[in-house]
């Protein structure tokens, strides 16, 4: 029961920093405030087994 309770909340606050992100985006014309906040391409594939 735990996981599924975690795995809401984990989805809730992604959507919650997705809408955060597309707001700067917005109002900014440009991804470039995000940068800070995302992660970079070589860490998003390292999260890929075999993604190296």
């Amino acid at each position: 029961m735990n996981i599924v309770i975690y795995g809401n909340h984990l989805l809730r606050s992604a959507y919650s920093a997705m809408v955060d992100t597309a707001k700067t985006i917005l109002a900014d014309q440009c991804s470039a405030g995000c940068d800070s906040r995302t992660l970079s391409i070589r860490e998003v594939l390292e999260l890929i087994p075999g993604g190296k």
